[in-house]
């Protein structure tokens, strides 16, 4: 599985209310840095989907 960013490649994201626009082209890429273990955190939240108790 990979990683994408599904905007499209000359458009900025939004800026969310009390957040500055930045300057600087890789902070405005992600708001948070991708899971290092794809595999871990899709079992982890599959099991959150599957717990009625999460």
């Amino acid at each position: 599985m990979a990683l994408t960013d599904d905007r499209p490649g000359n458009k900025p994201r939004a800026v969310r209310d009390g957040e500055k626009a930045s300057g600087s082209g890789e902070s405005a890429t992600f708001d948070r840095q991708p899971p290092q273990d794809l595999t871990a955190e899709q079992s982890v939240l599959g099991g959150m989907l599957l717990s009625k108790d999460a």
